[in-house]
């Protein structure tokens, strides 16, 4: 059920509970979150608790404080159990944790997608050259038919795959819960099946995902890794993110970096269910007050917010609203649709993130997609946000896709119709002044 939030969202909203610049319209809350205050001044007060005695702190307090925020999280997140979560830096460092960790061989197969976010992507490339695995990507050139098509593209690239590697070459499957760029909803939960189905491993890379989707479950689903941001989507200050591992599989996970609480591989020296948990317990003198606060986040999304459902229905509808502001303001610029017949019921386009599609009669788009032409389309790309942030202070990402420029909005609690046109009128004028 849906609350209601104690200030509206919007200007005001942001203006109360968020430290922006008041000249700077953020359109892009999906590359690095916002903090709002109450969570910034509670993490202030954990920074204090911590200064005023290291030692008792770190040595003796950390786990009761950090094991209260695990349980919240796998609440969220309806993970069979806390000892099942940890915390991480960020999604990238969760991805590295897991494929760094495991003992691949040459020939090892990693099939992820062509969209698969840049960092992640160049960790299988790295693996490839530094440990021999062969990295297969699922070629997702959208728009698709449908969620079902993805899982069909999977299936034939595991498929291919094994024809060209053998069987058991294929290890992981590795796919977003919701993509960067484009942004756009993965099926998941059917991509974890897939993987169960086939005798491979699942990772979900799920970066923007607790705050952004609803109802994640993870024992319902059973996925081997996923691993999330909270200060995407979650509020939480920056940086913080969760890694869940399967049960059975802890013994295969070291942190990254390796520290003082590294076990053996293939050994629990006695701790049971609580070995993933003590791996992570301690990785040297970091700041671990991003994870405390998660439940100060908490009570901001329900208190203040309104709720779970309060956040994503305003989000989405102001998103939705806002990408109809740029195609009705911006000559050229139009929705791009990722699923072109996405079933009935299917949550595979309601996210708060909205991309639209960039043309103009400079814009050449007949010629053919390549690593060439995006390498020269991302050029053009990084130009116009940049004189979008620096002539107007609108943050509005760009980037190239297929041969395309393309750009994404962000819907979040703090904005309203007024920054869309503000920030339309600002692309209007700097692609006018751009392709003069």
């Amino acid at each position: 059920m849906s609350g209601t939030p104690t200030t509206p969202f919007g200007k005001q909203f942001r203006e109360k509970y968020f430290a922006f610049d008041p000249t700077y319209t953020p359109l892009n809350h999906g590359s690095f979150g916002a903090t709002p205050k109450p969570v910034l001044a509670a993490q202030e007060a954990e920074r204090t608790t911590y200064l005023a005695n290291p030692d008792k702190y770190l040595l003796h307090e950390l786990s009761a404080k950090i094991d209260p925020a695990r349980e919240l999280v796998a609440g969220l997140v309806n993970a069979p159990s806390a000892d099942n979560l940890v915390f991480v830096t960020n999604a990238t460092i969760g991805v590295n944790t897991v494929l760094r960790s495991w003992r691949f061989k040459p020939g090892d197969v990693v099939i992820s997608a062509s969209t698969t976010y840049g960092a992640c992507f160049k960790t299988l490339d790295f693996l490839a050259q530094q440990q021999g695995i062969v990295h297969e990507r699922v070629p997702l050139h959208y728009p698709l038919r449908d969620e079902d098509e993805v899982v069909e593209l999977y299936k034939a690239t595991i498929d291919a795959a094994r024809e060209k590697h053998g069987h058991d070459a294929v290890k992981f499957l590795f796919f977003d819960g919701v993509s960067s760029m484009p942004g756009c909803r993965l099926p998941w939960e059917k991509l974890v099946a897939l993987a169960r189905a086939e005798g491979v491993l699942s990772f979900v890379d799920a970066a923007h995902s607790i705050g952004l989707l609803e109802n994640i479950d993870l024992t319902a689903h059973e996925p081997d890794f996923y691993v999330s941001n909270l200060h995407k989507w979650y509020f939480t200050p920056t940086p913080a993110a969760f890694l869940y591992v399967k049960g059975g599989l802890h013994d295969q996970i070291q942190s990254f970096p390796v520290s003082h609480s590294f076990v053996p591989f293939d050994a629990d020296q006695g701790h049971g269910n609580k070995l993933l948990k003590e791996k992570f317990s301690f990785i040297g003198t970091v700041d671990y007050s991003n994870y405390i606060v998660v439940g100060t986040a908490n009570e901001f999304r329900n208190e203040v917010c309104g709720g779970e459902r309060a956040i994503a229905d305003y989000s989405y509808k102001i998103a939705a609203k806002g990408a109809e502001i740029f195609a009705r303001t911006v000559p050229g610029v139009s929705v791009f649709e990722t699923y072109t017949s996405p079933a009935p019921g299917s949550n595979s386009t309601n996210t708060s993130m909205i991309n639209l599609v960039l043309t103009h009669p400079k814009l050449d788009y007949s010629i053919a997609a390549s690593p060439e032409r995006n390498a020269e389309l991302t050029q053009t790309a990084l130009a116009i946000a940049k004189r979008m942030l620096y002539d107007h202070n609108v943050v509005v990402p760009f980037y190239a896709y297929d041969g395309k420029i393309l750009c994404r909005l962000s819907g979040q609690v703090y904005v309203e119709e007024a920054d869309f046109e503000k920030g339309a009128e600002a692309l209007k004028s700097v692609l006018e002044a751009y392709f003069a």
